[in-house]
């Protein structure tokens, strides 16, 4: 359902842009290998059957500082890249 997939969509990029919160909540980086689609998922709550992998290494500072890089984005009948904005992780469609 298209009205279904908008929302996780949504869902899915306010994760990401969560990361720096969830930095400086921690008070520790975020690194994330290139392609370790594993170690991103760790640190996000994707909604079910979504998968995201840093296609460079991912890093999020302490201080919430979000070192920007493309995201490989998979979700249910559709597959995109992100572009995450530095310093913020603001999510932008790449491609």
């Amino acid at each position: 359902d298209a009205v279904a997939r908008s929302g996780e969509r949504a869902e899915a990029g306010r994760q990401l842009e969560s990361l720096p919160l969830r930095a400086r909540d921690a008070g520790r980086a975020i690194e994330i290998p290139e392609d370790d689609a594993v170690a991103l998922a760790r640190e996000l709550e994707l909604p079910e059957g979504w998968q995201m992998r840093a296609t460079a290494p991912l890093r999020v500072d302490a201080n919430g500082i979000c070192h920007g890089v493309p995201v490989a984005v998979q979700g249910p009948g559709f597959a995109e890249t992100w572009a995450l904005s530095t310093p913020d992780c603001g999510v932008r469609d790449a491609q």
